[in-house]
């Protein structure tokens, strides 16, 4: 036989035992699949029945097969059975998901050596953890207005179990669990501690950002250039409200972003209270704007997200919500709860509404900024670092330099800007306000502003469950009127009559030190109990 005719001769005969094995035309003969396959079939069949932890090489196994399987599926969401050969087996490969997780893809977890967190939040036992992701799209947000852009995502775990052999093939059930609600599996005939990366999500969010530009906000850039980052504003979750869990929404401060909390969210999940019986929201916004401007913005969003957890019948976790604001971000959490009656029309515009003779419509342009109610929803906040005082920095040469590099856009007060243009009224007191233009945040944290003297006669309301996390940076005494954070004096981040105070040895960054952290842990566990939630 000539070279020739052996290679016709081979490429036929491989061709003929491919049609005789293959059985149907959904069989993949997927080299790395297959071959992930029957590694994990091994380590399953060796594994002690009696072993407590699946070794190491299966987790990674795992990962390969989990892998493999979605370049061939295109993602999770093609969930349809899919057969798989190798070596003269065949696999009838099925993924299960619980129904309120939204996947489109499972993303494996950020190697350890390159974490970003300090603490990661594992928990030890059988499965592979994974990142449950579920894109973020126009399309989505237009029906899902807590979604940003990095989309949802869900700390799970994936065991792989395989059945009998059969004519039609061994069956492999990929079950993705959710690690919240789910401490244990069946693992090879047993139930065992199901494994777990609470930290998983926040570490692909943090390795996402340092790569992709669409991705997040810049602290900076979101305070010098407003106008660039509006669009950014608002209530975000890593997961879509849920029926049965305490919101807790944290509020950064000026110059900062959700990032901000990466500590205390990683930090808070690893306590299993918490993780079971809350879900955290951050509230974004470009810090340069003025804060009743963000304060209105995150008033519209509170509202939207009680009206869709009663929507779901969350009501009794819906109306105790729980605000986190550090810094500038305990102010706009702060106009949540206090009632402003017309002290902000007299005390910035100089007189009420009819004194300054406003048409209806600037009447109504100017009234979500100037008057509005404590939301009843809300009743505890935690105010760290806050300036309710005001802080000196904003009349020295920092703030100087500050409101120097701030630009603000002139519609970010929408249809007020349109009266601010034109003539506007005969007020005197209502055009020497308006001349001046639009106030920064910066300006607004002058103790001498009118808005400083304005919301420290605003009472918070009734009832209000109040407490401070303070920053004492040198450890001075807190007489000493020296005794700072070195942004914020004690004297202005001090309220009277709270139901708790602790001074933390530490800088403006208070919020991310470990000790403040445990504090507010341990306030969310008191509020569980104070509204009798289980």
């Amino acid at each position: 036989m000539s070279l020739r005719d052996l290679v016709l001769c081979t490429a036929l005969c491989a061709s003929l035992n491919a049609c005789s094995t293959l059985p149907s035309a959904g069989v993949k003969d997927a080299d790395p699949l297959g071959k992930a396959l029957a590694t994990t079939e091994s380590l399953d069949a060796a594994r002690s029945p009696a072993s407590v932890n699946t070794p190491p090489i299966s987790a990674h196994v795992t990962e390969e097969v989990v892998v493999a399987w979605q370049e061939q599926a295109g993602g999770f969401k093609n969930r349809t059975p899919m057969l798989v050969q190798h070596g003269g087996q065949t696999y009838r490969l099925t993924a299960t998901a619980p129904a309120d997780i939204q996947i489109d893809e499972l993303v494996p977890v950020v190697p350890q050596e390159k974490r970003k967190l300090a603490n990661p939040v594992l928990r030890p036992g059988v499965g592979t953890p994974f990142v449950a992701h579920w894109f973020s799209t126009e399309e989505r947000r237009k029906t899902h207005p807590f979604l940003s852009e990095v989309g949802y995502l869900h700390p799970v775990t994936v065991t792989l179990a395989f059945g009998p052999p059969s004519p039609a093939g061994r069956e492999v059930r990929l079950v993705v669990h959710d690690v919240r609600r789910e401490e244990t599996a069946v693992v090879s005939g047993k139930r065992q501690p199901l494994a777990a990366d609470f930290s998983a999500p926040g570490e692909w969010i943090l390795q996402a950002v340092s790569t992709r530009k669409d991705l997040g906000m810049s602290g900076f850039g979101a305070m010098r250039n407003s106008a660039k980052y509006l669009d950014k504003m608002g209530l975000f979750g890593l997961e879509p409200p849920a029926p049965d869990r305490v919101p807790v929404i944290f509020v950064h401060g000026l110059m900062s972003r959700p990032l901000t909390w990466q500590n205390a969210f990683n930090e808070l999940t690893a306590d299993p209270v918490i993780r079971k019986k809350y879900q955290i929201f951050f509230f974004r916004y470009p810090s340069g704007v003025p804060v009743a401007f963000s304060a209105k913005n995150l008033r519209s969003e509170l509202a939207g997200l009680h009206d869709e957890l009663h929507r779901l019948g969350n009501d009794k976790a819906a109306d105790h919500m729980v605000l986190i604001g550090h810094s500038m971000g305990g102010l706009l959490s702060k106009m949540q709860l206090v009632r402003s009656g017309d002290r902000l029309w007299m005390n910035i515009l100089g007189d009420t509404p009819d004194k300054l003779k406003l048409s209806p419509q600037e009447r109504e342009a100017f009234k979500p900024y100037m008057e509005f109610e404590p939301n009843s929803h809300v009743d505890r906040v935690i105010f760290v670092c806050t300036p309710h005082q005001g802080s000196k920095m904003a009349q020295g040469l920092a703030g100087a330099i500050g409101r120097g590099v701030i630009s603000l856009p002139g519609r970010i007060l929408g249809s007020t800007y349109d009266l601010i243009q034109g003539d506007g009224p005969d007020n005197p007191m209502m055009k020497k306000f308006l001349g001046k233009g639009i106030p920064s945040s910066i300006e607004n944290l002058n103790p001498e502003s009118r808005f400083v003297k304005t919301s420290t006669q605003l009472e918070l309301k009734p009832g209000l469950h109040i407490h401070s996390i303070v920053g004492n940076r040198d450890g001075r005494l807190l007489t000493d009127p020296k005794c700072s954070d070195g942004v914020v004096p004690y004297t202005s981040a001090h309220l009277p009559n709270v139901e708790s105070e602790l001074v933390v040895n530490a800088d403006h960054g208070a919020h991310a030190k470990a000790e403040a952290i445990a504090e507010i842990r341990r306030i969310l566990l008191l509020h569980l109990k104070t509204i009798s939630y289980r």
